[in-house]
């Protein structure tokens, strides 16, 4: 895990440094800069996997040099496959060798979650590669003096122009990226669907002595995850937050009851109104958002995450995903019209609660895994008949068994409102008869250009826009 800069063409050496520094939260282990004619690339380092320096990045192979923020679950299955001998236990470094020998292909056979870099220094070439969904954020832009790539925009001042890299494998040619590989998916049966979930969460726990943390609101989502790691890690630690009023607690100590992990919990309570300001500001900051969604949401992933830093963990496990694949929003009464707002919401994750989630608890330099947005998870969930899909119906039928039946039949609720924060921050923000949208934008401009403010990536919300703007404290 790690937050990534690269400089491309005529710079200081002192510009990758400060850009670097700036989001030096994304891994406080250890700091790198590898320096070329016209090209720098930076990484700051969060280590889980490989302790040592032979697992320290920017990777170097032959003429190839890599950075790369993700997980790859199958390294040492592909180091098998193709007989490429690794030099450490970290994950990452099969990427510049398998690269090598499959190219661009290697986005298919890659099962995990990363955004990257792969530099030639030979032919002075620059890839990019990001997986399926959006998992982890990395930008290409331009200021008036330098063309950068980067895990965060606030590693730059005075950017002119900018865009996510796309999902796939990507060139920079020119000052432009341009995709070409989009990544294939594999055909997986609606009867491997459990199965596939249970997979894909433990495979998300860390394979050394890292403990593990799990955020649980007591909805259906989350509830899944905790249930499946609770037979599967004895000591992960469970974090919830809110107030004994607030509705996800009293769900959230059904559920402990039932997975019998009462000694696990840790009962995260509400910011108090004095605190709440700073509290957004921290959070504008760090999202580099004034969308009130992303903001209020994102609080909540910002103090679950700084609860799980204080107790020394470094990887947390999350439901996220499950409602954009199985149809949990209240979009539509008409499950045909919800599934196509749905593969908008799916196609926008990346830079709405992927963009929350990643900032808000990177912020804290804790790295976020989500089982429910596994490729074969999702292989499965787009072609599954409406019939399944309504309110997430599919899941509830599959871990019936599972879970407290007052779980199984919950309706979707809000993180932000279940857990009683939306309440503290839409009160906070419109306590001076403005709007939130009108009080963010004053917060943003205090950290980011006003001159870029009107760009989407920092307050749009499609599909969700119009019920967000009108939305109250118990807006669902």
């Amino acid at each position: 895990m790690c937050g990534i800069v690269a400089i491309i063409g005529n710079h200081k050496e002192s510009d990758c440094l400060d850009a670097l520094s700036r989001i030096k939260h994304r891994g406080l282990d250890n700091s790198k800069i590898y320096n070329s004619y016209l090209f720098s690339l930076g990484f700051n380092r969060l280590v889980i996997n490989d302790k040592t320096e032979n697992g320290m990045q920017p990777f170097e192979f032959e003429y190839l040099v890599g950075a790369f923020n993700g997980e790859i679950f199958n390294s040492i299955a592909l180091a098998k496959e193709y007989g490429i001998a690794l030099h450490s236990t970290s994950d990452i470094e099969i990427i510049l060798p398998l690269y090598k020998i499959i190219g661009a292909d290697i986005i298919n056979v890659l099962d995990g979650f990363y955004s990257g870099i792969i530099y030639n220094n030979e032919t002075n070439k620059i890839f990019t590669i990001r997986d399926y969904i959006g998992k982890k954020p990395l930008f290409h832009g331009n200021t008036e003096k330098i063309e950068f790539l980067s895990s965060e925009l606030k590693s730059f001042d005075k950017i002119q122009l900018f865009e996510f890299i796309p999902k796939g494998f990507s060139e920079i040619i020119n000052q432009k990226v341009v995709s070409l590989k989009k990544h294939s998916f594999p055909l997986v049966k609606k009867s491997s669907l459990k199965k596939s979930i249970i997979y894909s969460t433990l495979k998300r726990i860390p394979l050394n002595d890292e403990k593990v943390g799990v955020f649980l609101s007591g909805g259906l989502d989350s509830s899944i995850i905790a249930s499946i790691l609770s037979k599967h890690s004895k000591d992960a630690i469970y974090y919830t937050l809110g107030n004994r009023e607030n509705q996800d607690i009293g769900f959230v100590k059904l559920l402990i009851n039932h997975l019998q992990i009462e000694n696990q919990i840790k009962y995260i309570p509400l910011p108090n109104k004095e605190e709440i300001g700073k509290l957004i500001e921290q959070v504008v900051y760090h999202t580099e958002s004034y969308n009130p969604s992303i903001i209020s949401n994102g609080l909540a992933t910002y103090l679950l995450s700084k609860s799980a830093k204080n107790d020394k963990l470094k990887v947390v496990i999350s439901g996220e995903g499950a409602d954009e694949f199985f149809c949990g929003y209240k979009i539509s009464n008409d499950i045909s019209e919800a599934r196509e707002k749905s593969v908008i919401l799916l196609k926008n994750l990346h830079y709405t609660e992927l963009r929350r989630l990643d900032l808000s608890s990177m912020a804290n330099t804790i790295e976020i895994r989500c089982p429910f947005l596994d490729k074969e998870v999702y292989a499965i969930s787009k072609d599954l008949p409406l019939k399944d899909l309504k309110d997430k119906q599919i899941l509830r039928n599959l871990f019936t068994s599972d879970l407290p039946q007052e779980i199984i039949e919950r309706q979707k609720t809000s993180f932000d409102v279940g857990s009683g924060i939306r309440k503290l921050v839409v009160e906070y923000l419109t306590k001076d008869n403005k709007t939130e949208r009108e009080t963010l934008k004053e917060i943003w401009c205090k950290f980011f250009d006003k001159n870029t403010a009107d760009n989407d990536y920092y307050h749009k919300y499609p599909v969700f826009d119009k019920a967000i703007t009108k939305r109250g404290i118990n807006h669902k």
